[in-house]
């Protein structure tokens, strides 16, 4: 069985429609769109789509070919038609411009899934091999990445289409920062029923996720990283920064998995705060977006179709 990653099932289709005509062969139709046959040389080569995303080939010797020469004659039809398969396949082109259906990679879930990941794997780690260890810091880390991806991918599904057929809105609303995003969603995605809410616990998660993220990606030298040191009647008196767990998560070696728990806390907040302020219909909807590994996107709204041909874990 071979299934080779580097040229898609689209050129893959294209090349033997070219030279043996039509799909000449069953499959199941649940998992595949198209199936060939592929006889006339001293093995039957079959060849399909697996869930449209890769292809799959086997070859078999035909069974008037003597044992001892089975080996060699696979390997001589193998390497001919791959010869040949990939010939053909550079000659072909495939144009991105007149797409029917989208796939997004959903990062929120991405990242999530990793903090999960990390999360499982060091509370199975006894106490002693706890402390400091680096995966801790990994897990928060991924939470807190996982805002930002959660507000992309709410622009990029449920963006209004006036707002979508204007490039130049969409890259300067792509630009935004996290605040101006949710100050705005309301206003250019047509999900929403209301604004959402400023004085909300979702907003106020959204601030102190912020502070996390730009801190750990620009460096800002802001008031949270800061130590005053006060004098008062001709003593010095250390103030801490009003944000301890800012350093803990610049310090893989000070981070908890407490820490880590609130950083995801925080994101649920946020989660449900962009929810709630949904209509009816895509309070429904969103949530079961964000538990896929992609997003399907048909003409500017989400579809059903990654429903039909990926599997849900």
């Amino acid at each position: 069985m071979f299934a080779p990653l580097d040229v898609p099932p689209l050129l893959v289709y294209r090349a033997l429609k070219g030279k043996y005509g039509p799909p000449n062969s069953g499959f199941d139709e649940t998992k595949s769109q198209w199936s060939y046959k592929i006889t006339g040389l001293r093995s039957t080569i079959d060849v399909w789509d697996y869930k449209m995303f890769s292809w799959i080939m086997i070859i078999s010797p035909d069974p008037s070919v003597k044992r001892e020469d089975r080996r060699r004659v696979l390997e001589q039809d193998w390497a001919e038609f791959l010869l040949w398969l990939r010939e053909a396949c550079q000659k072909l082109k495939i144009s991105r411009d007149n797409y029917k259906h989208l796939f997004i990679l959903n990062g929120f879930k991405q990242l999530y899934s990793n903090g999960d990941y990390f999360m499982k794997c060091c509370k199975e780690l006894d106490p002693e091999n706890l402390e400091g260890n680096p995966m801790i810091w990994a897990a928060g880390v991924s939470y807190l990445l996982s805002a930002e991806a959660l507000l992309n991918l709410t622009f990029e599904v449920y963006l209004m289409d006036e707002v979508r057929n204007n490039k130049d809105m969409v890259t300067r609303i792509m630009m935004f920062s996290m605040f101006e995003k949710w100050a705005f969603a309301a206003s250019v995605c047509d999900c929403f029923a209301t604004q959402l809410d400023k004085s909300s616990k979702g907003y106020e998660a959204l601030q102190r996720l912020v502070t996390l993220r730009n801190n750990l990606a620009h460096s800002n030298i802001s008031r949270e990283i800061k130590t005053y040191v006060i004098e008062e009647d001709k003593m010095e008196f250390v103030v801490s920064p009003d944000f301890q767990l800012y350093h803990e998560v610049m310090d893989p070696h000070s981070i908890t998995l407490a820490d880590v728990e609130q950083i995801k806390r925080d994101v649920d907040l946020v989660t449900e705060s962009i929810v709630k302020a949904m209509k009816p219909r895509f309070r429904k909807q969103f949530p079961r977006l964000l538990q896929g590994d992609r997003v399907g996107i048909h003409k500017g709204k989400p579809s059903d179709l990654m429903d039909r041909w990926i599997d849900q874990r």
